[in-house]
């Protein structure tokens, strides 16, 4: 019987691994199979989700991936990409599908917002940290 090689000391997660927010699992799962679709005609799409089809069965099985958001998007993006092509001979392009562009567009200006939050608030504390030096006693 082999003893397991010793482990080294843990880390400490980073201070910007803190800052991070958690992955939203929708979105991966519609920007995934977006990826997948890519240059695919209406058949190819109709064919697809069998495969996703099963992937959330076997993962319906698992306690812990039972109710994955994932899965579910990505069974529903399939829907729309097929009616988005029936009856056209055309191959999917997320460039040119409008519902993509406007998640898109809603996700910059969240981004937007968010660094315009954080500008305003470093300005503050700005202000705040100067008018404490203001006020504060010369110490000599």
């Amino acid at each position: 019987m082999s003893n397991p090689a010793p482990r080294g000391p843990r880390r400490a997660p980073s201070p910007s691994a803190a800052l991070r927010k958690p992955a939203d699992r929708a979105k991966v799962g519609r920007g995934s199979v977006r990826r997948r679709a890519r240059g695919m005609t209406h058949p190819e799409i109709l064919a697809a989700p069998e495969e996703a089809r099963f992937g959330a069965r076997l993962d319906s099985r698992h306690e812990d991936l039972a109710g994955d958001e994932r899965g579910l998007a990505g069974l529903a993006e399939w829907k729309h990409i097929a009616q988005l092509l029936a009856g056209t001979t055309m191959a999917y392009a997320p460039d040119t599908d409008a519902y993509v562009q406007d998640e898109l567009a809603a996700e910059a200006e969240g981004e937007r917002q968010e660094q315009d939050a954080a500008q305003q608030r470093r300005q503050e504390e700005e202000y705040e940290a100067s008018r404490r030096a203001a006020l504060a006693p010369d110490s000599v």
